[in-house]
């Protein structure tokens, strides 16, 4: 049974309860029946939401270390408002971390000495925004490599317009996921168990998988240190490798986690669907998962190449 108190949440739709009713005034969710409980969302987090506490870390571990019979658990229960509030926590952190990379990839350049008739410059950016972010010493010294960088350019107005966008991509990117992955499990249950809602809470509370994602992010987004490096051939150059290594495991690590905890997952669904759920979850997820991907690296080099050029904000 469900029973409210003082500055409580509907466990249905998250409308606020300052009194006991019996009955949600916003969604009509009967919060004292009995029918259906075994539907209901009673996660740790779910409890949290619903008296007002903090719990979204725990429900990290609690997802991440769940077993086999708190996945058969979470799998009966019946998506929630707790588990979409978790689901767009862990959405949030994951255009952040797109938008750490972003800066890292838009609005830099480095350029390469241009050497004529025995003079030797740095090549400068046509269009404007541009400012010089580092620099190789000059007068070049002696045997300067032709293909060391020696200026680092940086466009303000490129980052400002990328950063959030990107992470705006990402987000919606997220989303249709998501919903993808919704409507995706619910086609690959027979007919007779479409009703149930199975799975809509514990595809929310996957996003839990999201959050290493955001540790990769903060790393790719230290690789200007790098790039600065680079040109300036200080003592404390290091080369990407020492930003992108890390993040490149945490992420792939990640990820791998999150694929098998989708196939134990599907195991849990009934055994008359069960290998048609595990194909769904093990092996068209990650496709559409590479195509979202893909999607958002090459749908903004597209965008971007366009709107700079227009702008008048290209380096040339």
């Amino acid at each position: 049974m469900v029973t409210t108190s003082s500055a409580t949440r509907c466990p249905a739709c998250g409308q606020p309860l300052e009194t006991p009713v019996p009955r949600c005034p916003l969604c009509d969710y009967e919060l004292s029946s009995e029918e259906g409980v075994t539907g209901v969302d009673i996660t740790p987090y779910a409890q949290a939401y619903v008296h007002g506490r903090p719990g979204w870390a725990a429900m990290l571990w609690w997802v991440w270390l769940a077993g086999s019979g708190r996945m058969k658990h979470l799998a009966l229960m019946k998506v929630s408002a707790a588990a979409r509030r978790f689901a767009i926590v862990n959405g949030l952190l994951v255009a952040v971390s797109v938008g750490l990379c972003e800066w890292t990839l838009t609005g830099w350049h480095t350029s390469f000495a241009a050497r004529r008739g025995g003079s030797v410059a740095g090549l400068e950016p046509a269009g404007d925004g541009w400012i010089a972010f580092a620099s190789a010493a000059r007068p070049l010294p002696p045997g300067f490599p032709d293909d060391a960088p020696t200026d680092l350019w940086w466009n303000a107005a490129q980052c400002l317009i990328a950063v959030p966008l990107g992470g705006v991509l990402a987000l919606l990117l997220f989303w249709l996921l998501g919903r993808t992955i919704d409507l995706g499990v619910s086609l690959s249950h027979v007919r007779s168990y479409r009703q149930g809602q199975r799975l809509t809470a514990a595809v929310r509370y996957s996003t839990a998988w999201a959050v290493p994602v955001f540790a990769a992010g903060v790393m790719v987004g230290l690789r200007p240190v790098a790039y600065a490096g680079a040109v300036t051939r200080s003592w404390w150059a290091v080369p990407e490798q020492v930003f992108l290594a890390p993040a490149a495991i945490v992420a792939g690590a990640t990820v791998a986690l999150w694929w098998f905890w989708l196939g134990r997952l599907g195991a849990t669904a009934p055994a008359s669907t069960r290998g048609r759920v595990i194909v769904f979850l093990v092996v068209v997820v990650p496709v559409l998962a590479a195509g979202y991907v893909a999607l958002w690296w090459y749908g903004r080099l597209w965008v971007y190449d366009s709107m700079f050029e227009a702008m008048g904000l290209a380096y040339s």
